[in-house]
């Protein structure tokens, strides 16, 4: 695993502003993990969500990690 990513360097990742991954975290649109306080975001959850963001009409609470591998 390369490691975590915070909502800045998400952020930064997407080109987006940190505003942006903090609203889609908050909708439930976007998945984390949160370390005591501090939230930060799997790379292959990332990689489910921008999967899930280009597909339209799909539930982001049924697709999972496993669903994008089999897109591949």
């Amino acid at each position: 695993m390369l490691g975590l990513y915070t909502t800045e360097t998400l952020a930064d990742y997407l080109q987006v502003s940190p505003h942006t991954v903090r609203r889609e975290r908050e909708a439930g649109r976007l998945p984390f993990v949160r370390i005591r306080d501090l939230i930060r975001y799997r790379p292959e959850d990332v990689e489910a969500y921008l999967e899930y963001q280009a597909q339209d009409g799909q539930d982001m609470r049924t697709f999972t990690t496993a669903k994008v591998a089999a897109i591949r």
